[in-house]
């Protein structure tokens, strides 16, 4: 698994640049989007999303290290309900995806989240 996060990782830097690579506040608001996209792909209602989110911050802020824990462990809870294949099988599945497309595809893309707005540099 470390080469292929190594591979992710080249790619990642190739498409998005150093800097967005490494800053916290930009990856962490890429994977509430995908969270997002994932909860209406399931047919969560956007409603029921805004609660959890008022829900979340109404809340003390939690550890950076426990919450990375605690969406790899929702993750794979999520995956081992499904009965398919384990995590990694999607993880190289989308890799292969993304691979297969060139970075200025998803360089665009991201100028494009960025110019609207989706963007924390921290």
């Amino acid at each position: 698994m470390k080469n292929l996060l190594a591979i992710a990782l080249d790619w990642g830097t190739r498409s998005f640049g150093e800097v967005q690579m490494h800053s916290p506040g930009t990856r962490s608001l890429r994977v509430v989007e995908e969270a997002i996209e994932l909860a209406q792909a399931c047919n969560v209602p956007q409603e029921t999303v805004e609660l959890c989110v008022r829900e979340v911050y109404s809340k003390p802020k939690g550890d950076v290290n426990q919450e990375v824990g605690g969406v790899l462990m929702t993750i794979y809870l999520f995956v081992a309900g499904l009965c398919h294949y384990g995590p990694e099988h999607y993880f190289v599945t989308e890799l292969r995806r993304v691979l297969a497309k060139p970075p200025k595809h998803f360089a665009d893309r991201n100028a494009a989240k960025i110019a609207a707005g989706l963007d924390v540099q921290s």
